[in-house]
């Protein structure tokens, strides 16, 4: 018999104990393979879509080759995707270390437990399983977009293939676009009789899309995030300014949710639509050369409410104020659409023009940009950003491969690359904007599958007021050379600050306004459109005594004059007489001349308002040739602005006593 010293028998004992540790942890068959020590950064040169088709077979062959490939492939998705919580810290190690055990020890310490010997190496280890968890939803994200621009190519712009091949599209669709459920939008066609249903067993639900298109139309999306009722009596007020312009495009009002609109504001839309006698200004009137006696025809308006929940799958719907914007134009009835904002006053006397602008017929969109206020650019990043940036831009644009098989090009960021590349938040200007299905139905469902994928959130977060993906869904579609945009920002309308009132003093010239404007590309007085923040920050407190301050003037008994403010603005605070359109810089130019040193300023608390933005045409320095443009309108174009923006402010008495009046 075997006898052991006490120390060997120790020592023994405790090799025992190890060897079974071992065996239970990794000799079990059942058991999860140690965790790789994977760097997120240096995975992403393994991903690779393993979809191979010939790059000499015609393109229906290679359509149902890549989708049944695609079907047997074992990919996240979209659900498991939407579910993700992304932490932009995985790219830092020993930050995200450090933030994970100071959040361990701050927990142990208050539930006044002792730490775990090994927590450090739990920690380490949680951090690989985040990182190969990220890692594998990142390359299915790059992999879906990939899948996405063949979807397009192989059935929304081959026809004949999508025909033939309606159960393949069927299952692609469901497979990569999950949060569409098959049904089309519910419509309430206000007493007219409805189009016979488009929906077809034999068809792909795309197809139905496609089929429904009719015609040109107005987009009015109901924003979930804001008061119903106050957008809807906006809406109010923006068809009446419409049958004013003398507008005979169809109109469609898209809520998110299937809510009823309330009865007594449905009345008021319909009758803002098609009273007989609706009442003009006497500055309509004059523009038009009538008399206040003489009867005005304005043409009545076809409106439709159009309620999207139905069309949404609900293990995917959300009230998200940029996925109702991005859904509106997507699922409405009309194949070119007109998306307007309920902030928005219409002023251009033909919307055809705007639709039948190359940009549309070209490309199939036409975007408008935002102010180019500095402020909109980050100085402080989110953990994540840089890393996730070059996730979009290099992995999940087009690839070379993709190229050579469909014929898909990456799209050239002309106007885009100040997002994209510059590290500002917003180009986007959601007050109009115009698409064409029959071109951009692609980038559409690519720019709504955007809003599932939170792996991309720590650049492109879509949930709150992010309305980027509009666009950004264009470009990674691959099948248009640019997006095209309005080569002009938003610019400032109203009226020229008196000198004396210019806080940085003459010879800068200052024009201030919570509105803003679009100004047409013909030429540099043709306004689009203007908003209505002006007018609306009129209820703030304060707001009218701070704009009749900024508008007064001394006279030479040093007396103040308010006489600006009593003629003009006090009964439209809105009033156009002059246009602004700044310079746009990339930083601030710091002078000697006491100048301002960005061509935007906003002037917080301005009655109240913290929105309140001053546009200068000289910034930096009276020595530099670049300076912005300042023109003043001529009498018919003030006349014409103006009686449309008095139309919009016009009193509600034409409708049921629940319209908010701002009169």
């Amino acid at each position: 018999m075997l006898r052991f010293k006490p120390k060997r028998r120790v020592v023994f004992l405790a090799l025992l104990i190890l060897v079974v540790v071992f065996f239970f942890k990794f000799g079990s068959t059942d058991a999860s393979p140690p965790l790789e020590h994977l760097n997120i950064l240096q995975r992403r040169k393994q991903y690779s879509n393993s979809i191979q088709v010939k790059e000499n077979d015609n393109l229906e062959s290679k359509c149902v080759s890549y989708f049944r490939q695609m079907s047997k492939l074992n990919r996240p998705g979209l659900e498991e995707q939407f579910s993700h919580e992304h932490d932009g810290l995985l790219f830092k190690k020993t930050k995200w270390l450090r933030e994970a055990g100071r959040i361990y020890r701050k927990e142990t310490r208050r539930k006044h437990q002792r730490f775990a010997e090994n927590y450090e190496l739990l920690l380490l280890e949680k951090f690989y399983k985040k990182s190969a968890e990220a890692s594998r939803l990142e390359e299915g994200f790059v992999n879906d977009m990939a899948h996405m621009r063949a979807f397009g190519k192989c059935f929304l712009e081959n026809t004949k293939s999508l025909s033939r091949q309606a159960k393949l599209c069927e299952k692609a669709t469901s497979t990569l676009l999950p949060f569409l459920s098959g049904e089309l939008p519910r419509i309430d066609f206000c007493g007219s009789s409805p189009d016979s249903s488009v929906r077809s067993d034999d068809l792909c639900f795309v197809k139905s899309l496609m089929r429904m298109d009719q015609g040109d139309g107005i987009v009015i999306p109901i924003l979930p995030r804001g008061s119903r009722s106050q957008q809807l009596v906006r809406a109010i007020r923006m068809i009446k300014v419409l049958r004013a312009t003398n507008n005979t495009l169809p109109i469609e009002i898209v809520m998110m949710d299937d809510k009823p609109v309330r009865k007594d504001l449905k009345d008021d839309l319909i009758s803002a639509a098609k009273r007989d006698d609706m009442k003009v200004p006497e500055s309509y009137l004059r523009y038009l050369g009538k008399s206040s006696k003489e009867k005005v025809d304005l043409p009545k308006q076809n409106i439709r409410f159009v309620y999207l929940e139905r069309a949404i799958d609900k293990r995917f719907f959300t009230l998200s104020d940029p996925l109702t914007m991005t859904l509106a134009p997507l699922l409405c009835s009309f194949q070119r659409a007109i998306v307007l904002s309920t902030q928005t006053i219409p002023l251009t006397r033909d919307f055809l023009h705007v639709l039948d602008s190359s940009d549309v017929k070209n490309h199939g969109t036409k975007f408008y940009k935002s102010r180019a206020i500095q402020e909109q650019k980050l100085t402080k990043y989110p953990p994540g950003y840089f890393e996730t940036n070059d996730l979009v831009n290099q992995l999940a644009d087009v690839g070379s491969n993709e190229t050579l098989a469909f014929g898909v090009k990456r799209s050239r960021n002309s106007f885009t690359k100040r997002v994209r590349s510059e590290s500002y938040t917003q180009l986007l200007d959601t007050s109009m904007f115009v698409v064409d299905k029959s071109k951009a139905l692609s980038g559409l469902l690519i720019s709504a599958a955007l809003h599932y994928y939170p792996i991309i959130r720590a650049k492109y977060d879509f949930r709150n007021d992010n309305f980027e993906s509009l666009w950004l869904g264009q470009e990674l579609a691959g099948n248009i050379e640019y997006v095209p945009f309005n080569p002009h920002f938003a610019i400032a309308a109203g009226l020229l600050t008196p000198p004396e009132n210019v806080q940085v003093g003459p010879p800068s010239r200052e024009l201030c306004s919570s509105s803003w404007a679009q100004l047409s590309e013909v030429d540099d007085t043709t306004l689009l459109l203007v908003t209505t923040h002006q007018i609306e920050n009129r209820v703030l407190p304060d707001f009218n005594v701070a704009l009749k301050e900024k508008y007064s003037t001394k006279t030479t008994s040093s007396e103040v004059d308010y006489t600006i403010h009593e003629q003009k603005l006090k009964r439209n605070p809105l009033r156009i007489e002059t246009l602004l359109r700044p310079i746009v810089v990339d930083e601030r130019i710091y002078n000697r001349d006491q100048l301002v040193e960005l061509p935007w300023v906003q002037e917080s608390s301005f009655g109240s308002s913290d929105d309140y933005w001053c546009a200068y045409d000289i910034v930096g320095t009276t020595s530099s040739p670049n300076r912005g443009v300042v023109t003043d309108l001529n009498e018919e174009q003030q006349l014409w602005y103006n009686s449309l923006i008095e139309i919009w402010l016009s009193s509600s008495h034409q409708q049921s006593s629940s319209m908010v009046s701002y009169e």
